[in-house]
């Protein structure tokens, strides 16, 4: 998870970064093709559709990142872990209907530790990027939805839980087509907390009685809700 050094350990919230026109582009139009390749999906019941539009959008970055900055580090590290995660949530996303839920589970797990892992690699290597930064949030973004997807299929869950999801393109959007002020959402370790704790829930549903499981997403689904919301409101008050 390549992130850009803030220099401060003990802060609650960093401050958004100035915003980069090119991949202020690319966040939104990646929202518009996920968005559009989630409605199919769910008519055929098939995460096909989301895994191809995934692999392009992504891949479009790279281009998108090299109009912004002809220099930016493509291969290190921590972008090589992030585009290990990314691939292997496109492995969940093709072959989830032919995985075992102990399977999922644990190769759900292992890319929740990578992500941890990329960011203290691009750190110590002096190699975080604007290019890290969103290949690593959006991947993240699409780890959630394509579990919480993933599950909704497997009728694990109600439908309705593909909202949190959504919340990160939602979002993104509303960020792209806001006129004026804040147009990057801020990071905050609380917020990190919450992704964290939802990604778990929906992984206990591989594993953890139904009962339990399904609590767990609804509790951490409304931490998320909250969290979007307290953003929500935060830029639309900031000067």
């Amino acid at each position: 998870m390549s992130k850009p050094k803030t220099g401060i350990t003990s802060q609650i919230i960093i401050e958004p970064a100035k915003v980069n026109p090119y991949l202020e582009r690319w966040t939104s139009w990646n929202a518009v093709f996920i968005l559009s390749a989630t409605i199919v999906s769910f008519y055929y019941r098939n995460l096909i559709p989301l895994t191809l539009i995934s692999f392009f959008t992504f891949s479009s970055l790279v281009y998108f990142a090299k109009r912004a900055n002809p220099t930016i580090p493509i291969l290190n590290p921590a972008n090589l872990l992030t585009g290990i995660r990314f691939l292997a949530v496109l492995i969940i996303a093709g072959f989830f209907y032919h995985m075992e839920d102990y399977i999922i589970a644990g190769l759900g797990l292992s890319i929740l530790i990578a992500d941890g892992i990329d960011g203290k690699l691009a750190r110590s290597s002096g190699k975080s990027s604007a290019l890290g930064e969103y290949f690593d949030k959006e991947t993240d973004a699409l780890f959630l939805h394509v579990l919480a997807m993933a599950a909704i299929f497997k009728n694990m869950v109600w439908p309705w839980i593909v909202i949190l999801g959504l919340l990160r393109y939602l979002f993104a959007l509303f960020l792209y087509f806001k006129p004026k002020g804040v147009r990057k959402e801020r990071r905050s370790r609380i917020g990190r907390y919450i992704f964290v704790l939802v990604i778990l829930a929906l992984l206990s549903l591989y594993i953890l009685p139904r009962e339990i499981s399904q609590s767990a997403v609804v509790l951490t689904g409304i931490l998320l809700l909250y969290s979007f919301g307290n953003d929500f409101v935060w830029i639309l008050t900031k000067k």
